[in-house]
């Protein structure tokens, strides 16, 4: 009968720490996906203000308050990964108005 309790109590005990791991592992798992959600809450936050920055850069260089480089600038903080090397592309120069079209017409062709 002993034996049998002391199996009986190791079960329990077995049980237990099972139950402990798997409200762990549920808990580092929520927490997990609540830290994602927010990253990707500032994400799209992120994005908005890139877009934004760069619909005002490319207002300012239609009005010759911006150079070429500072349309990339804006547009480079849009594409995650490509501030590496981009170059200057040959149709936006530094001069306002000049290219921009040229580029802009380039860059949406499919």
């Amino acid at each position: 009968m002993a034996k049998a309790a002391s199996q009986y109590r190791q079960l329990l005990e077995r049980q237990r720490e099972r139950r402990d791991a798997l409200r762990v592992e549920l808990m580092t798992g929520w927490k997990e996906q609540e830290d994602a959600r927010q990253g990707v809450a500032a994400s799209r936050q992120n994005v908005a203000a890139s877009e934004e920055a760069y619909r005002s850069a490319l207002a300012l260089y239609r009005v010759g308050k911006a150079t070429g480089l500072d349309v990339l600038t804006a547009e480079v903080e849009l594409t995650p990964g490509a501030s590496q090397s981009h170059p200057l592309p040959s149709g936006l120069r530094d001069r306002p108005g000049q290219g921009e079209a040229d580029y802009r017409n380039r860059n949406t062709r499919n």
